[in-house]
């Protein structure tokens, strides 16, 4: 509601607004915090604003974003919640051509009738005639454009180069048209308004012949199978809207050029990736590390984008304020215990054991004790988020909007209980909630994931050997799921953080960290490990 609601449409875009951060997770006095200020100034009363974010907090969640909605054989669903389009393109004729078409080039320019179609069959106009000289047809009930380029006649015979498919939808709402397009990931060079009911979406399929043409667009039209297509636009000199012609009054825009990934065969290897996992060649192995690792993010590549930890201990030992010093030290770019980042880290925190007042003791013991010196990097980099009414499959849903929405290079979950929605010592479960639920979301978001569990139960160990078992409470497959483990136990009247897999990787001074709390605040101290008598 920023941009100012007009009358009579205030209270509805107030009530999308409280649903869109209902479905986050967000607390309903505090979505009410949220939008009060912008909902008064476009003259809602206060009284207004409880009443409608209470109504939409009595509604339940609509369909968010599934686990993997979008694969190369499946059709596709919205994501999210839909958005509205972008603000129309500055010099539209001249933008769409260099976007579509080529110097030299020829396309079918035709007038629209009142009833929507073609004017006869228009004339053939070259590329730099419609770049200098727009025709006659600008201005009345719209103008046609043809999707290819043309040469000696406007059938499909006469098509020049197979490069692109109109898709448009019958009968979707244009903010969900635009997000559907925008989701895809197709390679687009133009959307254009038609100046009606419609978008239209040229997807640049580049085929070399009609038949690898037809094969690319049923492929096109596959993917949106869920939604209306106009199927009448298969053919490839299938006319589309012009963009900067007025139709009885309203322009025909030009929203966006060059939408997308580049090119089809990035497109098709992008979902054949959400399907079942990208293609890797050896020849693209050899010398990928030549330079270092881009998308290592913790030690030397422990982990790395898309990876996972799960930091395990028993209740009440502080796994939670050890995570959260973790996030802090990592947020400003300093070693955790060692462990150095490659950057400034984004750290989400999802926690549900926590209150306002607990992390308000973890984050006033900590920032005194780590000396931060930047606290605005510290706050930029970290976000926190209780929630405590979602598990199991809608959990996942709801986890996949907030990446999305926080863009965390970090998501700590805290703890595993709260959220899995099951049995943590069943295989199927933890399959279900980690494998199918939280891996498709890094693999498109390239998000790594930080697990926070419980061991069954609190004893002293020893550390000196290896590890035969971590000693996690559930089923063997969080272990194997997890890209590292550390395990903090009871040592010697102090504590251990083991990192007990892949712990090599991580820092310089081995596997094992000694680790006491401070005596002054809530804080975690390394140590030598040494005992000694006060």
């Amino acid at each position: 509601m920023s941009h100012g609601a007009l009358a009579g449409t205030r209270n509805q875009e107030l009530f999308q607004a409280a649903c869109q951060l209902r479905d986050t997770g967000m607390a309903q006095m505090d979505v009410v915090a949220a939008l009060a200020p912008s909902a008064e100034a476009s003259g809602l009363r206060p009284s207004e604003v409880q009443s409608t974010v209470r109504s939409a907090f009595t509604r339940g969640a609509r369909d968010p974003a599934g686990t993997a909605s979008a694969s190369f054989f499946k059709p596709i669903r919205l994501q999210g919640n839909a958005k509205q389009a972008p603000r129309p393109v500055e010099g539209p004729v001249a933008e769409f051509l260099r976007a579509g078409f080529s110097a030299g080039e020829v396309l079918r320019v035709c007038a629209s009738g009142a009833d929507g179609r073609p004017m006869g069959r228009g004339e053939l106009v070259s590329y730099e005639s419609l770049l200098e000289n727009p025709p006659d047809v600008m201005d009345g009930h719209g103008a046609f454009v043809s999707v290819n380029p043309l040469k000696d006649g406007i059938s499909d015979l006469n098509v020049t180069a197979y490069r692109h498919c109109l898709v448009e939808f019958d009968e979707e709402p244009l903010d969900r048209q635009w997000t559907l397009i925008e989701q895809s990931r197709l390679p687009v060079s133009a959307v254009i308004y038609s100046g009606g009911k419609s978008l239209h979406a040229w997807v640049r399929v580049k085929a070399s012949t009609r038949e690898e043409y037809d094969e690319r667009v049923g492929l096109v039209y596959d993917y949106f199978s869920n939604y209306r297509l106009d199927t009448k636009n298969k053919n490839p000199s299938r006319l589309s809207r012009l963009p900067g012609a007025l139709r009885d009054g309203t322009s025909q825009d030009l929203l966006a050029v060059n939408l997308g990934l580049p090119n089809w065969g990035d497109w098709i290897g992008h979902m054949e990736s959400l399907s079942y996992g990208p293609l890797i060649r050896l020849s693209e192995l050899r010398g990928y590390l030549d330079n270092g690792d881009a998308s290592s993010l913790l030690g030397e590549r422990w982990l790395c984008k898309g990876g996972s930890c799960v930091l395990s201990g028993a209740s009440g030992i502080g796994k939670s304020s050890l995570a959260m010093q973790m996030a802090m030290q990592w947020a400003v770019g300093r070693p955790a215990f060692g462990i150095k980042p490659a950057r400034p880290l984004k750290s989400l925190i999802i926690q549900a054991e926590n209150d306002r007042g607990d992390l308000a003791e973890q984050v006033g013991g900590m920032e005194p004790a780590l000396g931060v010196e930047d606290p605005e990097l510290l706050d930029r980099n970290i976000a926190i988020v209780h929630c405590t009414g979602w598990s199991g499959d809608g959990f996942i849903k709801i986890l996949g909007k907030l990446v999305a929405r926080h863009q965390p290079d970090l998501c700590w979950i805290d703890p595993l209980f709260s959220y899995i929605g099951g049995d943590t010592c069943s295989q199927e479960i933890c399959s279900r909630f980690l494998r199918e639920g939280l891996n498709p979301i890094a693999s498109r978001t390239g998000v790594t994931w930080m697990v926070v569990h419980h061991t069954a139960k609190p004893r002293e160990q020893d550390f000196g050997g290896a590890w035969q078992s971590y000693e996690m409470f559930g089923s063997a497959e969080l272990v194997n799921w997890a890209r590292a483990i550390c395990v903090l136990k009871p040592r010697n009247g102090n504590y251990c953080l083991a990192l007990a897999k892949r712990g090599k990787r991580a820092r310089d001074g081995g596997e094992l960290i000694n680790l006491k709390h401070s005596k002054e605040s809530i804080c975690w101290e390394e140590f030598d490990g040494v005992v000694r008598s006060e």
